[in-house]
């Protein structure tokens, strides 16, 4: 999903502000150098709202009707697995093949390369799975290139997506992290703004973060 206008201001201010952290006093805020976070380079807790994803995924709305799928767009389908996996080792790398059938009997396939244990995994218990992948065809049939599993779990939602940073920290991981502290950081980083726009030299920051009235929470 492509960033909106909205993100890259959101983005670019954030830069702005993370860039005048290091003007804070010491004793202002709470160190969490022993957090994980801190191979992300946050220090303190008011920093955490303040990192902002790369992308922003939209899962609100999976395809469980393969009629209205577009060819070459990246899209989220769901439906029942119709076959049991089974994987080819000829040729090279291993391929799993799945065909999923949504709600009217309408059938996509999609190939797996290489080791599909994690893959499968992803997919969850079922009996319903999500894939997101590009829509194409192959000799009249629909197919989805690229297959992702995404986790039943985020179905419904808007995702932010994380760079991962190694050190066991996925992409997963961090969003994990980010959003349990959230929380409880908002109000720091809310307070951390507002004494940064006392100084009357950020006014993009409050017009982008306070749109309608809003607050900067």
């Amino acid at each position: 999903m492509a960033r909106s206008g909205l993100f890259d201001i959101l983005l670019t201010n954030s830069l702005t502000l993370a860039a005048r952290m290091r003007s804070l006093p010491p004793a202002s805020y709470t160190s969490a150098s022993a957090d994980p976070l801190s191979v992300l380079g946050i220090k303190h807790p008011f920093q955490v709202p303040l990192y902002l994803p790369e992308a922003i995924e939209d899962y609100r709305s999976p395809i469980d009707d393969f009629s209205r799928l577009v060819r070459g767009r990246k899209t989220i389908v769901t439906g029942r697995i119709q076959n049991l996996p089974r994987t080819n080792f000829y040729g090279g790398a291993p391929k799993t093949k799945l065909r999923i059938v949504d709600r009217h009997g309408e059938m996509i396939s999609t190939t797996v390369f290489g080791d599909s244990r994690a893959f499968m995994e992803a997919l969850g218990p079922g009996p319903e799975v999500y894939l997101e992948g590009t829509v194409s065809d192959w000799g009249g049939h629909l197919v989805l290139n690229n297959p992702s599993p995404i986790p039943p779990a985020l179905i419904g939602r808007i995702v932010p997506i994380y760079r991962g940073a190694g050190q066991g920290l996925s992409s997963d991981k961090i969003r994990e992290l980010v959003h349990e502290r959230l929380p409880e950081t908002i109000p720091l980083a809310a307070n951390w703004i507002r004494a940064r726009l006392r100084l009357g030299d950020t006014p993009s920051v409050a017009e982008c973060l306070m749109p309608n009235g809003a607050t900067i929470e």
